[in-house]
């Protein structure tokens, strides 16, 4: 299953959440320390506002889901988001739902009215009749087209495997983020329907997908998952359960399988004990506990949906839910008919940091901003120390620095767990810039030294030497200079010394050059 699950000390969403949450139907702030589907990109599309945010608070625990509106009253969303893990319904007023692209941003909110899980919803993993129905108790705003449930008689078959479909939600994204409307693009690839017969990994109507490329994650239950048919789009899936690391494949809910449920809740013209969300759909006009009632049926402990007698207004048995009006007393259930408080007065100690919390007569918990400045903690250890401003837990100090100073290690930092230091691969480059002491490389994460380079370029008319920056430098010696025995430089090369004119015999050349011109001078004269 793929709810997002909020543990204590979860920051602003949860509780600012119910703060915000008294102008109902008016534009407010949803804040939250978190950010988004998997390599999914931002959908902030008109015809995609029908996308919305579900937040539950219950005296089970706090998560959150996606939904999509199908009628200007009616949300869908998978029935794991709204029973809890001992198989009981939340309650209409532990819902809210949200409009908007932005958990943090401006969004509009409407409380919920009625929860209406598939009565064979079963939590366990696959996710069997994995739907549910959620009645506003307003319309949704006039700007948002609700998007309808894909028909029994357009319905996926074998057909539509490689069909192309678009999932949306607020889940989380590759960097583990949430709060952000994502959509992603799939294809359906196994189809079970209606008769069973299916891989044990799945259930009758469902259909999965792999998710290599990117798909759903958690907090994107519920949202779903859109098929166009003669340029119409509708909702096909529900996003409903996969593989924890969001990964591998992705399941959902197949919404054409479910039809008669749908229908059950959102009909009209319906008589007396058929399901009901509002009294326009009942033929009596009176709609009570979720069921088309006989009259109004509006005395303390009586109830229109006594089992087997739906319907009807009776006397509540012992153990029926009722109302004082007044959250702050607890709940209350029907004994001998007398509308009894439990003693369970809610508890309005914020989980978030940021927030105080009180009950409020007639209203029950409401929150509001701690002092500006008071540390918290927004559970990303990359972003410095954190404060509270304006009831939400933000960064106020510097980033933190992960730089070790090890050039053998890849430093990062992981939200939960700060910085990480992994080893570079044995053999990797490490130098120091310096050339001369030798290449440096990375052993078993320590940047060892290497051998320094050795500049003799074997030339006796070169100075060789070493330059940190340059490497190893050959400048030629004089011209002329002695190199070996008898040889000398010449042009950068040890070669023989060139001859000086000596004669080897006893009388010095020059003489002996002078006479043999002045012979010569003679003979030209006597010619």
């Amino acid at each position: 299953m793929r709810r997002r699950q909020y543990r204590p000390a979860t920051t602003a969403l949860l509780a600012l959440a119910l703060w915000l949450g008294q102008g109902c139907g008016d534009s407010t702030t949803v804040a939250s320390n978190e950010e988004n589907i998997i390599n999914g990109t931002p959908d902030t599309s008109e015809e995609h506002q029908a996308v919305v945010f579900l937040l539950v608070i219950s005296a089970h625990g706090a998560w959150s889901c996606s939904g999509t509106l199908i009628t200007p009253t009616v949300v869908m969303t998978a029935g794991h988001c709204v029973v809890a893990s001992n198989g009981s319904a939340i309650k209409p007023q532990d819902a809210t739902v949200y409009f908007g692209n932005v958990v943090g941003g401006a969004m509009m909110e409407r409380a919920v009215a009625g929860v209406y899980p598939h009565p064979q919803y079963q939590p366990i993993v696959p996710v069997p009749n994995d739907i549910a129905l959620l009645a506003l108790a307003e319309t949704a705003p006039d700007s948002i087209v609700p998007i309808p449930p894909l028909p029994p008689e357009l319905g996926l078959t074998q057909d539509d495997i490689g069909t192309q479909v678009e999932y949306a939600g607020f889940g989380l994204d590759e960097n583990g983020n949430s709060g952000r409307k994502l959509h992603v693009f799939g294809t359906v690839d196994v189809i079970c329907g209606n008769q069973g017969g299916c891989p044990l990994s799945m259930v009758p109507s469902s259909f999965c997908a792999k998710m290599d490329d990117g798909g759903t994650c958690s907090g994107d239950s519920g949202g779903p998952a859109f098929v166009v048919r003669d340029a119409v789009e509708y909702v096909a899936g529900i996003t409903s359960y996969g593989d924890w690391r969001c990964t591998s494949y992705g399941c959902s809910t197949k919404v054409d399988g479910h039809a008669s449920f749908i229908q059950d809740v959102i009909g009209t013209d319906k008589p007396i004990g058929a399901r009901c969300i509002s009294p326009a759909q009942c033929q009596s006009g009176f709609c009570v506990d979720g069921f088309c009632c006989d009259s109004a049926c509006s005395e303390p402990c009586q109830a229109c949906d006594v089992p087997k007698q739906q319907g009807y207004c009776l006397p509540a048995p012992d153990g029926h839910d009722c109302s004082d009006g007044d959250p702050c007393n607890g709940s209350e259930t029907c004994q001998g008919l007398a509308c009894t408080s439990q003693g369970d007065i809610p508890d309005c100690n914020s989980l978030d940091p940021c927030l105080t919390g009180s009950c409020q007569a007639g209203v029950g918990c409401v929150f509001q901003p701690v002092a500006d400045g008071t540390a918290c903690d927004n559970l990303n250890a990359c972003d410095g120390s954190d404060t509270c401003r304006e009831g939400r837990c933000l960064p106020s100090g510097p980033a933190l620095d992960c730089d070790d100073g090890n050039p053998c290690t890849d430093d990062a930092c992981d939200p939960q767990g700060g910085c990480t230091h992994n080893q570079m691969a044995d053999g990797t480059s490490c130098s120091d810039g310096l050339a001369c002491n030798g290449e440096e490389t990375c052993q078993a994460g320590a940047c060892q030294a290497g051998s320094a380079p050795s500049c003799d370029d074997d030339n006796a008319c070169t100075q060789d030497s070493c330059d940190d920056v340059l490497g190893c430098q050959h400048q030629q010696m004089p011209e002329g200079s002695s190199c070996a025995n008898g040889r000398t430089c010449q042009k950068g090369l040890c070669l023989p010394a060139p001859s000086s004119g000596c004669s080897t015999g006893g009388r010095p050349a020059g003489s002996w050059l002078a006479a043999w011109l002045l012979g010569l001078l003679c003979r030209r004269r006597r010619g």
